[in-house]
Order: structure tokens, then C-alpha cells, then sequence
């Protein structure tokens, strides 16, 4: 009988097919069992356990040994594996979420280590995938009912993204509204479902706000964007049902982080930025990032600038192997144009017979538009592992913000006589608080054949915002012959004075049952949404109370070849605190419920994923534009989504690789309880039809080495205005990016990276819906962006 091998040499744990003497004995040699190939298939029984002794098992069974460092794998749970595979598909499940990979350093030796070791050895085995914006555990894509994509730091650096819109833009299920030159955050409508204020953007795990005009993101700031399709009211509260993305913020790592980086481009664009940091000492338990960026540019509207500074440093005390603690915190400035750049559909989507209104036309007046936003945040995470059972999370995040509006804007969409547009000022302040934090414990355990990850946990919201609006005078536009200067006076008795309220409490559960390859997901979720509006002006006071029980169930089973089908059922919910009708009432909170079935390939051996998934949503209490009054809404009755998302990325070769989206979505409105005329049409700003593809290659090879080459097309269909009458035609624009390394010519020079991007690089002009009837946002015109980077 062969005992397993278990010894610590420098830091490094063996475990393999050798006799295993007491502590402080010498070791004996055993009889070997033979090694079985590592592209064999054999039958594994490996329980769920702690990975240091599910590798001592598999050394056991395969007659491997296995090395790993021993504070990379304790007290990380595994949950097991059996049935008929080869040692390398054992060993990519037995890893699965741990954060660790593994190699083949000889025949008979396996090597496990971080993944960020492993590739400083320049090994190029596939990652595994792993993500906890679905579950709120670390879990592998083939183990989650549901769609997921994952755009990594390292996608954004290869396109050269700026901005959200731009870092989603190749990733099926998400129309992002451009909207340059504007005021607020991005405007995302995910699988047909327009999410306000936040609703579907949540950064670190924790709704990243609750008004779209005090808040934002800096992306340079952003290691990863995650987004997760489908209603996730199951995990997060109040949402729309087509899902939400979870940006991950950058955060201390062992490894030392140093990068300077300074840019150029049009619109007189001028940037700098930093990313630095590491670990304090040699036992890397305190560790250290500070990230900042200042920026100056223009846009291409005269009179907009679009200015920032964004600093972020953060630090983490690993207090023992079993608690970290990360304190992340940021302070964001923005400033821009206070003009409200909605264009009329009369002369931009629909003709007018003074002919065509320019793309690039400035709507405000130059002394009075000023947009300046600043906010600060501060996120305390503690992670603590009890045992190899119980282990515990907690994020909290404390927000202020504040922001100054003087703007002109847009009354409506209709020009009088073809030509003026008439227009309203205003000056608007406002300042907000919010406090968010989500706490749970996770808990791990084998049943025989099931292995179970149970959460539980609870989370709090509450936000506060007072804000102040100062109507002006009225001016009118000549948009084919404009002149500007006409004298803006604000009145001084405020048209709004409020001061609002939200508060929020959920408590969730969810379990994960394992059983073999088959993954069982269910959930369950009370939440309790209170707000509070006063009206200081007239001393009144509305306060609104609502409640929603949501649940989710859903299986996955992970076949051998690397083909994972899913189906999943799940229901939603969203309090429509500020959307007002004309009389002053409230709206019922919208219920949404979706059926998804799908399924996820992702090859043994190869770099590479394809995702193929259906979806069938329903929303009843759906809101829709008043035509009769701007600004508001009228309940339009319900809506249904279904569609079709595909999504690959495939390696063709050494550095070669492309990546491809492809979106039908065909979002109806199918009851009009309104009478508004609306019943049968599509939801506005969706379009039936989006695709997208990128191909990307760096030379390995020859004199050019180095020199990586990257370029894609974006295609919109038509959509829908607010008006839910007019149409907005399809378009589609061309990206592309070179980039080079010049260490390769100049050895002095190496980690000095020089790049070009450049995006609608055919400057197309096209059109996206507007907030209002009758008005469209101009398109972004061609940006060409050059950056130097440099990393030691």
C-alpha cells in the first residue's frame, strides 16, 4: 500500500507517492506507483477538502508529485472532482477557483503556483476562468447558470479605451447611449432594459450610486468590468431585469505595479497618469497602490472641455493567512460643458429643408455652461476565513459628492420655422451622501456526493441628496446660422428645493450543490425599499414604501470536452422612486422575470471561449415618455425581451486572436395600458440587431517583433426615439490600434510601450436616441489617441 509523500522545502509543499514518515523522521523510500500520462483518461475520486489534501489525493491517484507553495493553498477549499478524465482536467477542476494553475515541470512532477507567477515563467497554459459578480463566491464560468463576460484590464490596454462605453463596445447584450459633450453618467440599456441612476453599475460589489449626475467613473482606474445578464435582484436588490456590470477597482497586489503613462490626441487631449505600487516589506503583508490621473482636453463641441483629476491610493494588511483587510479610496473631479447637446430630430435623423444641422454645432451659450462634479470615496473589504468552512465577507463604501450645473438645453425637439430652436437655462446644485455596505458568510461543505457553497448575508443602502435648481430665461437657436451672446439671467426663488431620501435592507441566501459535474444554483431574497421626498418650497412630503421577494434557481453541467449547457429561471424588481407622473403620483415598482437557457464551450488546452444564450423577458409596469408632458412618464403597461447573444473569443495562432459579439434582441412593447399608441413597438433605443469583431496580432518574430496590430468594426441597427415614433439609422464604425515595443530596437528602452488608437476612424457621422421626443445625441466623431507607457 503507497502512502503520499508530504514535505516543505523552502517554502515549497511536495506531495506525491513516496512513504511519508512522522515529523522529524527521515523519509523512506516506497515502492512507486507508475504515472499515469497526463492526456489519459482514467477515473478519479477525489472528495471535497481543503487543497492541500485534495493534491495529496491526486498524487495518490495519479502517482504525481505535486508541488505548490504552502501559503498560497491553505485553508482553500476544493470541491473535489470525480468520473472518467485525463490528470489535466482533473487538475483545472480541483484548482477551479482557488486562484491557482498549475504545469507539468517534468514527467512525473506538477508545479502549482499563482497565476501571476506562472506567467513571469512565460507558460502560456489557458487560464481559469473565475468570477464572483454572479454568486458572490469565487466560481468558474462552467459552474454558473447564467452569461457572463469578463473584459479584462488587459482588453482595455490592447483596444486603448478611454471610457465604459468604449471598454463595452465589443460585448453583446449592452447598448451604450453616446452621448458627447453631456452631462452624467453613461446611459446603458442591457438587454433592452435602460438602467438609470446607477441601477445596473455597481463598482467593487456595491451599487456605484444612486443619481446619474453626481457620480462617475474613471475606467484608467478599473481592473476589470464584469457583466452579468440577466435579473440579479437575487444578490443585489432593486434592478432592471437585463443585468448589471460590476467594475473592479485596482487594488494592491504582491507583485510590484509601476507604470507612467502620458497621451495626446485631438480635440487638444492631454493626459498623464499613474499606476504604482507593491508590497512594504518582504512578508508582503502590507501592501500599497496609489493610481492617479490628470487630464485637460477639449471635445468636439467648442466651449465643452472634458477635464478631470482622479487620484485613488489604497492599501491591504494581510493581518494572517486567514484576514485581509483593503482600504480603497478616490477623489474624482470632472469638469464640462453645462449644455444640454440634444439635437432636434428635424435636420440631423429627419430632413428639413434648410438642409443638414452640423454634427459638431455647440446648442448652450458660452458664459453660462460649467459642469463641475467632484466626489470622494472611501471602501473598507475584509475578507476573514474562520475555517475550512466558514469564511466571511464585508465591503463598505462611504460617497460624497457635489455638483454645479449652469446649462441651456433643449425645451423641445421641434423647431419653429425650420430653424430656431427654442431653448431654457438653468443653474442647479446639489450635493449627495450615501453609505452601502454588504456582509456575508459563506460556508463550505462535503455531504458525500454533494459538495455545497452556501451564502448568506445582508445589505444596506442609504442615500441622501439635496438638491437646488435655479430657472432662467428662455432663448431661442438659429442652428443653420447661430450667434451666440444673448444675456442669460437666473431667478433667484429656486423651482426645485428637495431633499430625498432612499433607504434600503436585503437579506439573501443562495446555495451551490456540486454533485459530479453538475452545478445546482438557487436563491432567494427579501428586500425593503424606503424613500422620503420633501419639497422645501411648499413643506410638503412624500414617502413611499415597497417590498419584493425575488428567487432564482438554475443548472449547469460541465462536460469533459469543455461544453458547459445552462438553463435558469429568475425574477426582478425596481422601485420607481424619481420617475413622476404629470398629477404628481407614484408608479408601482416594475417585476420582471426571465427564462434563459444557453451554453458555454470553452476547449481543454486552448485560450479560447465561445457563449451561445437565449432569453425570454417579461416587465410588467413599464414606464414610458408622456407626450404631453415633458419630463414625465406614463406607466406604458409591459414589456417582453427575447433574443439571441453570442460571443467567442478564440487564439488562431501564437498572438493572434480575434473576438466577436453578435445581439438580436427584439424588445416589445406588448400591453399599452397608457393609450398612448405605443403597443407593438420596439423599445426605444434598442436595436434589433448589433454585431461586432476585433482581430488582433502581435508579431513574434524578425526585425518587427513586438509590433502588435489591432482592428474591428461596430455595428448598430435602427432604433426607436423617445418618442417611440421616429426612427435613428443603423451605423456602423471602424477601430484601430498600433502599438509597439521599444525595448525591442532599443534594449535602454524596455518596458516603453508607444501606441496609436484611433476609433470611428472613417469619422461617420450617426445619431443615438435622445432623453426626450423629437431629440437625438450627435455621434462620437473620429478620435485618434497616441500613448507613451512605460513599466519597470
Amino acid at each position: 500500500m503507497t502512502t503520499a509523500l508530504a514535505v516543505t522545502v523552502l517554502g515549497m509543499t511536495a506531495t506525491g507517492s513516496a512513504a511519508y514518515a512522522a515529523e522529524g523522521d527521515a523519509v523512506n523510500t516506497a515502492l512507486q506507483i507508475s504515472q499515469v500520462p497526463r492526456n489519459e483518461v482514467m477515473q478519479f475520486d477525489i472528495p471535497a477538502g481543503l487543497i492541500p489534501d485534495v493534491l495529496l489525493t491526486f498524487g495518490e491517484q495519479t502517482g504525481y508529485q505535486v508541488l505548490y507553495p504552502t501559503d498560497l493553498a491553505r485553508d482553500v477549499a476544493s470541491p473535489g472532482v470525480s468520473g472518467e478524465m485525463t490528470p489535466n482536467e482533473a487538475l483545472e477542476r480541483l484548482l477551479g477557483a482557488s486562484g491557482l494553475v498549475y504545469r507539468f515541470a517534468s514527467e512525473d512532477t506538477v508545479t502549482v503556483s499563482a497565476q501571476e507567477e506562472k506567467q513571469n515563467e512565460g507558460m502560456l497554459l489557458p487560464p481559469i476562468l473565475v468570477t464572483d459578480t454572479a454568486t458572490k463566491t469565487d466560481t468558474r464560468m462552467d459552474e454558473i447558470p447564467a452569461s457572463v463576460s469578463v473584459i479584462t484590464r488587459e482588453d482595455m490596454d490592447r483596444r486603448g479605451v478611454e471610457t465604459l462605453n468604449d471598454a463595452m463596445s465589443y460585448t453583446p447584450g449592452i447598448r451604450i447611449i453616446d452621448y458627447p459633450g453631456g452631462q452624467g453618467n453613461s446611459q446603458l440599456y442591457l438587454r433592452g432594459f435602460r438602467t438609470l441612476n446607477f441601477a445596473g453599475e455597481y463598482h467593487d460589489g456595491l451599487r456605484g450610486g444612486f443619481n446619474g449626475y453626481d457620480n462617475d467613473i474613471e475606467l484608467y482606474g478599473v481592473e476589470q468590468v464584469d457583466f452579468l445578464r440577466g435579473p440579479a435582484s437575487v444578490l443585489y436588490g432593486q434592478g432592471e431585469p437585463g443585468g448589471l456590470l460590476n467594475l473592479t477597482t485596482k487594488r494592491p497586489t504582491r507583485d510590484a505595479v509601476n507604470e507612467v503613462q502620458m497621451q495626446v490626441g485631438n480635440f487638444e487631449h492631454f493626459q498623464g497618469a499613474f499606476d504604482v505600487g507593491g508590497s512594504t516589506n518582504e512578508n508582503g503583508d502590507l501592501l500599497y497602490r496609489i493610481v492617479g490621473l490628470a487630464r485637460r482636453s477639449g471635445t468636439q463641441f467648442e466651449h465643452i472641455p472634458d477635464d478631470r483629476e482622479y487620484f485613488a491610493p489604497s492599501i491591504t494588511w494581510n493581518a494572517s493567512d486567514d484576514t485581509s483587510v483593503t482600504l480603497l479610496t478616490s477623489y474624482l473631479h470632472k469638469k464640462g460643458g453645462g449644455a444640454e447637446q440634444s439635437f432636434p430630430a428635424s435636420g440631423t435623423i429627419d430632413d428639413n429643408p434648410n438642409g443638414s444641422i452640423d454634427h459638431d454645432l455647440f446648442l448652450g451659450e458660452p458664459d453660462h455652461n460649467d459642469s463641475d462634479v467632484s466626489n470622494l470615496a472611501t471602501t473598507v473589504i475584509i475578507d476573514h476565513r474562520f475555517n475550512e468552512t466558514f469564511a466571511m465577507h464585508s465591503a463598505t463604501r462611504y460617497l460624497y459628492a457635489d455638483a454645479e450645473y449652469s446649462t441651456v438645453g433643449s425645451r423641445s425637439g421641434t423647431l419653429t420655422g425650420d430653424r430656431l430652436l427654442s431653448r431654457n437655462s438653468q443653474y442647479r446644485e446639489q450635493e449627495a451622501h450615501q453609505i452601502l455596505t454588504d456582509n456575508n458568510v459563506e460556508v463550505t461543505l462535503d455531504t458525500g456526493p454533494v459538495f455545497h457553497t452556501i451564502l448568506g448575508g445582508v445589505d444596506y443602502a442609504a442615500y441622501t441628496r439635496s438638491e437646488t435648481r435655479f430657472n432662467g430665461n428662455n432663448t431661442t437657436l438659429d442652428v443653420f446660422n447661430p450667434s451666440y451672446g444673448t444675456p442669460i439671467s437666473i431667478g433667484t426663488t429656486p423651482s426645485v428645493d428637495t431633499r430625498l431620501t432612499i433607504q434600503q435592507v436585503g437579506l439573501y441566501g443562495q446555495e451551490q450543490a456540486q454533485i459530479g459535474d453538475l452545478t445546482l444554483t438557487g436563491n432567494l431574497r427579501y428586500d425593503q425599499v424606503k424613500s422620503n421626498s420633501k419639497n422645501k418650497r411648499n413643506g410638503t412630503t412624500t414617502k413611499l414604501s415597497d417590498s419584493a421577494l425575488t428567487w432564482r434557481g438554475g443548472a449547469i453541467y460541465a462536460f469533459n470536452s469543455g461544453v458547459s449547457p445552462y438553463a435558469s429561471y429568475s425574477t426582478s424588481f425596481f422601485p420607481q422612486v424619481a420617475a413622476p407622473a404629470f398629477d404628481g403620483t407614484s408608479f408601482d415598482p416594475t417585476e420582471g422575470e426571465e427564462y434563459e437557457v444557453g451554453v458555454k464551450y470553452e476547449p481543454r488546452g486552448y485560450n479560447s471561449s465561445v457563449t451561445a444564450s437565449v432569453f425570454h423577458i417579461t416587465q410588467t409596469n413599464v414606464l414610458s415618455a408622456d407626450p404631453s408632458h415633458t419630463g414625465y412618464f406614463l406607466a406604458a403597461g409591459e414589456v417582453v425581451s427575447k433574443g439571441l447573444e453570442l460571443e467567442g473569443r478564440i487564439d488562431l495562432a501564437d498572438g493572434l486572436y480575434t473576438k466577436g459579439s453578435y445581439t438580436y434582441t427584439d424588445a416589445v412593447i406588448t400591453k399599452d395600458t397608457s393609450q398612448i399608441g405605443v403597443k407593438g413597438n420596439q423599445m426605444v433605443a434598442v436595436p434589433k440587431h448589433q454585431g461586432s469583431v476585433w482581430l488582433d496580432y502581435t508579431l513574434q518574430g524578425g526585425p518587427l517583433s513586438g509590433l502588435g496590430l489591432g482592428g474591428g468594426v461596430r455595428y448598430v441597427g435602427k432604433t426607436f426615439d423617445a418618442s417611440n415614433t421616429n426612427i435613428v439609422d443603423a451605423y456602423a464604425l471602424f477601430d484601430a490600434s498600433i502599438r509597439y515595443d521599444l525595448g525591442e530596437v532599443l534594449p535602454s528602452l524596455a518596458g516603453t510601450e508607444l501606441r496609436v488608437d484611433g476609433s470611428n476612424l472613417f469619422d461617420t457621422e450617426y445619431y443615438t436616441p435622445g432623453f426626450s421626443r423629437n431629440l437625438v445625441f450627435a455621434g462620437n466623431e473620429r478620435r485618434v489617441i497616441s500613448t507613451l507607457t512605460h513599466r519597470w
